[in-house]
């Protein structure tokens, strides 16, 4: 019991300020890049042709939902490390989160007609094995402490 008191997260205690600074980054970034969307957008006729349009159009909307993924990841991981009081815990919420991330950049991929290829498959499969790896890692500590 004593133990679970004492866990942390963190090995250097600027590391979460450092997560939270790179979550708010990645979403100001997503803020400029809709908004540059936006511009691009209301000339997109004069710009670029037909083909050009559609090209530059799915590689931003990826931008977009890879900054906005990220942004969402980094914040995921400060309130694990902020809220979890428990080795256990901590890798079960790392191995939600990683699963969702993977999910998330597939359907993302997916939707914008497959712009990112082979890497997202490979990105999808790392994130179920890393995730599987950290729902293990919390069920065996859950063993080991019964």
């Amino acid at each position: 019991m004593e133990e679970n008191n004492r866990y942390t997260y963190w090995k250097r205690p600027w590391a979460r300020w450092m997560l939270l600074l790179a979550s708010a980054l990645e979403f100001v970034v997503l803020f400029l890049n809709v908004r540059e969307y936006q511009e691009v957008s209301a000339a997109a006729g004069v710009i670029f042709t037909s083909g050009g349009w559609e090209k530059y159009a799915a590689s931003q909307q990826l931008r977009c939902a890879l900054n906005g993924i990220l942004g969402g990841f980094f914040l995921g991981v400060f309130l694990i490390g902020t809220f979890c009081k428990s080795a256990r815990a901590a890798h079960f919420w790392e191995g939600v989160l990683q699963l969702t991330v993977g999910l998330s950049y597939f359907a993302a991929d997916w939707l914008t007609q497959g712009s990112a290829g082979k890497f997202s498959c490979i990105l999808l499969v790392l994130s179920v094995v890393f995730g599987a790896h950290s729902f293990y890692q919390s069920k065996k500590k859950t063993s080991s402490q019964e």
